[in-house]
């Protein structure tokens, strides 16, 4: 058993599934012009300019030959969450974002150690640890 920690929506979820969406969902574009700039700042930020920041892509880290779409990202630790997201971490949970700590069966964790991924099927318990207030 492994612990791990995702952001993800408390109300909007993957179609099929309870797990919530994240914040690089491309489901909460439609949700309104402040998802939609979110989800902008992330793929700008996040993954298009990792020669300028600590993000790398899951495919310059690691995980792209294992994940697939029954795959959920993840932190492997509070710390590392908060660091992936840092200076929004605080307008994400304004937008509905919790912080949720998975106990899964397995996870796999990135090169970087910075994410990991574990499968939507492994997920043994789940509970939310942070909301905003």
């Amino acid at each position: 058993m492994q612990i791990v920690y995702r952001l993800e929506h408390k109300t909007l979820k993957f179609s099929g599934n309870q797990v919530g969406l994240s914040p690089y969902s491309e489901e909460l574009k439609p949700e309104g012009k402040a998802f939609r700039r979110l989800y902008e700042i992330l793929h700008e930020q996040h993954d298009y300019n990792f020669k300028d920041n600590h993000r790398p892509t899951s495919k310059d880290d690691g995980l792209d030959d294992i994940f697939n779409k029954e795959f959920l990202y993840a932190s492997p630790s509070l710390d590392t969450l908060k660091e992936w997201f840092d200076c929004i971490y605080v307008d994400i949970l304004k937008l509905g974002f919790v912080v949720r700590r998975y106990r899964v069966e397995q996870s796999y964790n990135s090169d970087s150690d910075l994410q990991c991924i574990f499968h939507k099927d492994e997920i043994i318990s789940k509970r939310i640890i942070k909301k905003h207030v």
